[in-house]
């Protein structure tokens, strides 16, 4: 009887892509922003000296509600806005 030596063959364990229940859907994100931000634009109205503020919450609420509503671990949140005043 010869030395044998085992193999081991090892699968990767590492995910290429998110499960069904974790993909992004753009229609949904759209829903939760259109949502944050009619809560919380219904009654202001445009001051240049708020705006900077409004951002900075608008951009904080957006991410916090995006994490908390959607199910998208794998996914690393990025909101930009911007207030002006229509015309």
């Amino acid at each position: 009887m010869g030395d044998q030596h085992q193999v081991h063959v090892w699968e990767n364990t590492y995910i290429m892509a998110p499960k069904d229940d974790e993909k992004m859907l753009p229609s949904k994100v759209t829903a939760v922003i259109k949502n944050v931000m009619e809560g919380y634009l219904q009654d202001k109205e445009y001051a240049v000296e708020d705006a900077k503020a409004w951002t900075l919450d608008l951009s904080n609420e957006i991410k916090a509600c995006v994490k908390q509503d959607l199910n998208i671990p794998r996914y690393k949140i990025i909101v930009q806005d911007r207030c002006c005043k229509g015309t």
